[in-house]
């Protein structure tokens, strides 16, 4: 079977919508990142595999925003052996996308679970980047979960120390 197990969508240039869809493929068991197109009147135009990898593999949900004319960034959560990262991926027509490359933001640690990411692009132009962090599991299976954010004035391309908005510091 597959499921949908996240969703994020964005305005393309020109007016369509354009959508990030994140399916658990059990039967293979694989995660998929699909893409898709509609137009404002709910007509597809197009859809397609952006990637996939394994089921064993820590996912967290897709997020897209628009960043300028023609230019789209999607972002997502995943593991690399017992690290954790948030990583991107870019567009210029939300059909081609790039390399999935991981986000460099300091003042985090790689074991840490990143999760949860969303992107908010500001009337400057900056982009705000807010996620979620296990920092820690106790004993008894209690997160110690906190939220941060990290700021991009290039449109995506780097990303200032991460600042905690959050501070829990105790289980409960």
């Amino acid at each position: 079977t597959k499921d949908q197990v996240a969703c994020s969508l964005c305005e393309l240039t020109g007016g369509n919508l354009g959508i990030v869809v994140l399916v658990n493929d059990q039967a293979n068991h694989l995660y998929r990142l699909h893409r898709y197109i509609f137009t404002v009147t709910g007509t597809a135009i197009s859809n397609a595999e952006v990637a996939y990898w394994s089921h064993d593999t820590f996912t967290s949900d897709p997020w897209v925003q628009t960043v300028g004319a023609n230019s789209y960034l999607l972002v997502y959560a995943k593991a690399s052996g017992s690290n954790h990262y948030l990583y991107k991926r870019s567009s210029s027509d939300f059909t081609t996308w790039s390399a999935e490359s991981a986000l460099s933001i300091g003042g985090l640690t790689s074991t840490w679970k990143l999760r949860n990411p969303s992107i908010i692009k500001i009337s400057s132009g900056d982009l705000w980047l807010w996620f979620d962090v296990l920092e820690s599991t106790g004993p008894g299976g209690e997160e110690l979960t906190n939220i941060y954010f990290s700021v991009s004035s290039d449109g995506g391309g780097t990303w200032a120390n991460a600042v905690k908005v959050t501070a829990y510091d105790s289980y409960g």
